[in-house]
């Protein structure tokens, strides 16, 4: 067989909570990884930024097996995943969309004035899944009480787990306003469950408070430099957000102030990293010269 090179995309499928989940994604993924030794040593596997883990159970040993024997590079999105995975390539890198975050955000100048109090708007989803859910129930709804001029966006829908069905659901409203637009307009604060609608959020130019359920949205705010502004989902206090919420709402100038774009530009860091993969591969594989010319334009 031709060597070859195979990139993973990103993100949090390689894990192993439950027996089923465990399961599912050895067939899935897993055979997909031993699917790349076929072509031996002169091909390699790289996986874009990933949270992986936990590994329990027995498909989760043969996956972590898996991935540490077949998988050349793996970048990892915290450090957690980097601990649990131990492999000999895992390089700690960020979200992808914190990378475009460390590239390209540009923090228009309205985003800076504090002459008018900004809008606040709720990216909420259900966690039924989770222990905490009756609790997170309990504080979403409190938090919902203590902003009550707070509207409601839509960040995802569809796939089983649409933000619509479950605002019906729990709050009997009906919403039809999308997360996308509504940044587009600069003038508001976005409290978002899910992790990309307040990454969206604030490469948009919108500061947005993140309530976290994984381990990525804690590391995503770490790696920017905004701590202050990721709470738990499962654990957090309504009244303690809902202030966090009030600030901004009268000054984002501080949350811009707490954005470390230098930590988070990893974007070349991670190009560097892809350009040397091609390098390696291209050694180790005959014509493949051309590969080696036009890596600069990656």
């Amino acid at each position: 067989m031709r060597g070859a090179i195979f990139f993973g995309v990103g993100g949090g499928y390689l894990r192993s909570g439950t027996l089923s989940e465990g399961w599912k994604a050895l067939i899935a993924h897993g055979t997909q990884i031993a699917g790349t030794a076929l072509g031996g040593r002169r091909s390699r596997t790289v996986y874009l930024p990933q949270s992986v883990g936990p590994f329990k159970g027995m498909s989760g040993v043969i996956l972590k097996a898996l991935i540490r024997r077949h998988v050349d590079t793996i970048f990892l999105r915290d450090d957690k995943s980097r601990e649990e995975l131990q492999h000999r390539r895992g390089v700690r890198t960020g979200d992808l969309v914190v990378l475009e975050i460390g590239k390209h955000l540009q923090i228009p100048a309205t985003a800076l004035t504090t002459q008018e109090r900004r809008k606040v708007f709720f990216v909420f989803r259900d966690l039924s899944g989770k222990p905490y859910s009756e609790v997170y129930l309990k504080n979403i709804r409190r938090l919902v009480e203590l902003i009550p001029d707070a509207r409601f966006a839509l960040q995802s829908s569809g796939r089983g787990n649409s933000d619509d069905v479950f605002y019906l659901r729990t709050f009997g409203v009906e919403c039809n306003a999308l997360l996308r637009d509504i940044v587009l307009r600069r003038d508001a604060i976005v409290v978002s469950v899910r992790l990309h609608g307040s990454l969206e959020s604030v490469l948009a130019g919108v500061p947005s408070v993140h309530l976290s359920y994984e381990r990525k949205g804690h590391a995503a705010y770490s790696d920017l430099g905004i701590d202050d502004y990721v709470f738990h989902a499962g654990d957090f206090d309504p009244v303690k957000v809902a202030d966090t919420v009030e600030r901004l709402r009268n000054d984002p100038t501080p949350f811009w102030n707490s954005l470390d774009k230098a930590s988070a530009n990893r974007y070349d860091e991670l190009v560097e990293y892809i350009k040397n993969e091609i390098q390696l591969f291209d050694h180790a594989t005959d014509g493949r010269k051309l590969l080696a010319r036009r890596n600069g334009n990656l």
